[in-house]
């Protein structure tokens, strides 16, 4: 909310009269001009954007925790300029206590030695990110490749030149921020690709809508750093479009709320441009595993497909990460059965004290010990 706005808001919600009559709360407005250089349609720009804002913001309907993440990332990031924290994490993460340290020095080292090169300063640096398998494999295999940082000083005192504790040789980096139209090259190559083909090989082949990269390249706003400029920008871009988080189509009964892992570099990007955006080669953080989603609880299993594609593909194992024993347990279920088992499913399972077979008191004791093992 622009800052004359709440402060007329803030003064009059003691107002009694505002209190019996709360239809007539945003009068208080009257005498402060409405911000200058508001985006939206011709009605909302007159509009000033506290009244625009609650107005559409009544009618969110499933959208509000959406929303209330957005707001609890706002007040994160505010806390993380005021008070000089090194980055921001959401509490459904996990880290590799070997790597994650080195791994955020060398993207620190790597962003350091872009800004150099390029001549631009990173507002924003992501430690962590996720998106579809295609996406992931396309990240790191052909976008980073192609736009990242070469490194010219990829030793740091005292520090591990390969980057991690497992013996890669591959020294993070850091790469732009992909964005959709990044595809569009991908689209020209596979074109050109499967011309070369014979007929066979075509029809042999029939790949689904997520067998191949597209949609939003990355997403996730789990582990990241904001400068205090990346912050203004983007509280700046926020203030003056209202669209910005929330939108309606036309055949839309509900406004929809924009998660924040897109509001932030979309709104970033349109201020200060991508370079300022870097994402680090080699993720110091990953998602937990089956830790119970919030706003989209259908995509945990997913979730899970993709971080352990990403781990791989980083040098990594699940089992190199700091996990729960819940955790580990459903993670001994997942490579036994080949089935991502909910926290609530694996509660249940355990509480089956009564009529167990043979094969379920065998499964149960296995759970247990790979967690004991987890945990040494």
């Amino acid at each position: 909310i622009p800052e004359d706005e709440w402060k007329a808001c803030l003064a009059a919600a003691d107002v009694k009269e505002y209190q019996d009559r709360p239809d007539k709360f945003f009068e208080c407005l009257n005498d402060i001009p409405v911000t200058a250089g508001r985006k939206g349609s011709k009605y909302d720009v007159e509009l000033h954007y506290s009244v625009e804002f609650w107005r559409k913001g009544r009618a969110v309907n499933r959208g509000r925790a959406v929303l209330a993440c957005t707001f609890a990332h706002l007040m994160a990031m505010k806390r993380c300029v005021e008070e000089g924290f090194d980055f921001i994490l959401e509490d459904n993460v996990r880290a590799a206590p070997k790597d994650c340290a080195e791994r955020i020095w060398q993207s620190l080292e790597a962003s350091s030695e872009w800004e150099q090169e390029t001549n631009q300063s990173c507002h924003l640096r992501y430690y962590g990110w996720l998106g579809s398998i295609p996406n992931i494999d396309w990240v790191l295999n052909t976008h980073s490749k192609r736009t990242k940082s070469n490194r010219t000083n990829s030793m740091r005192e005292g520090g591990d030149n390969d980057g991690c504790a497992t013996g890669t040789t591959v020294t993070p980096s850091v790469f732009p921020f992909p964005i959709t139209e990044d595809f569009k090259s991908i689209e020209s190559e596979q074109e050109n690709a499967a011309t070369e083909k014979d007929d066979s090989e075509l029809k042999g082949s029939s790949k689904g809508p997520h067998d191949k990269p597209g949609g939003t390249p990355i997403w996730g706003a789990y582990a990241y750093w904001v400068s205090k400029t990346g912050l203004d920008s983007l509280l700046s871009a926020l203030q003056k479009d209202v669209g910005a988080m929330l939108w309606k189509g036309k055949r839309m009964r509900c406004h929809v709320v924009k998660p924040i892992d897109k509001v932030l570099p979309r709104q970033i990007i349109g201020v200060l441009g991508r370079e300022c955006i870097h994402v680090t080669t080699h993720p110091g953080f990953f998602r937990a595993p089956m830790l119970t989603s919030k706003i989209h609880t259908q995509w945990d299993a997913e979730f899970c497909k993709s971080t352990e594609f990403q781990l791989k593909h980083t040098m990594l194992d699940w089992l190199d990460l700091w996990l729960s024993d819940n955790e580990t347990k459903v993670l001994a279920f997942y490579r036994q059965e080949g089935k991502w088992l909910t926290m609530a499913e694996l509660m249940e399972m355990e509480e089956k004290d009564e009529g167990q077979n043979p094969d379920e008191e065998k499964l149960c004791n296995k759970l247990e010990e790979s967690a004991k093992i987890g945990n040494d």
